[in-house]
């Protein structure tokens, strides 16, 4: 029952759908994330953002076909994590995720630095580049993902 669960998890998480709406709240997130500690209720948007993201591959059905490029990305994304487990693999998709991690940890540095450091300095040009890095390197590593995962396919249904 739980793999059927999970097997439906993926399955709306590969709707279109879901998968753009979650590319369309990484602005947003950043944004909120910004704000976080600007006063006492700046906490409710960035929840909010968060509790989107949670919920969003819940809310979408299945998509009737599987061949969209970022449909494909979830499943590649899902075999992915599967072919690593218990091995660590350093490839093109795994040094892409890496280097969105570390575009990353300094928009949260930045993010949570007190109100007056980063509201009078540039830092916010910073944040808005590490940020943006970050998604383009999230965004690369699922073109690589399915690369991989399409080279997959096809080297299985020779064998077959």
């Amino acid at each position: 029952m739980e793999n059927m669960a999970k097997f439906d998890f993926w399955q709306r998480h590969a709707n279109p759908a879901s998968g753009w709406s979650r590319v369309a709240t990484a602005p947003f997130f950043a944004v909120t994330l910004w704000f976080v500690n600007f006063g006492p209720y700046t906490w409710i948007p960035f929840v909010i953002i968060i509790i989107w993201a949670i919920i969003n591959p819940m809310i979408f059905r299945k998509p009737k076909k599987m061949d969209r490029w970022i449909s494909k990305g979830v499943l590649a994304e899902q075999w992915w994590i599967q072919k690593m487990k218990g091995k660590l693999i350093v490839d093109y998709t795994m040094l892409c995720n890496i280097f969105a991690l570390l575009a990353f940890i300094p928009s949260l540095v930045i993010a949570f630095l007190p109100w007056g450091v980063k509201s009078g300095s540039d830092l916010k040009w910073a944040y808005v580049f590490c940020s943006t890095i970050s998604v383009l390197f999230k965004l690369w590593f699922v073109d690589r993902v399915v690369f991989q995962y399409d080279i997959n396919r096809i080297e299985q249904k020779k064998q077959d």
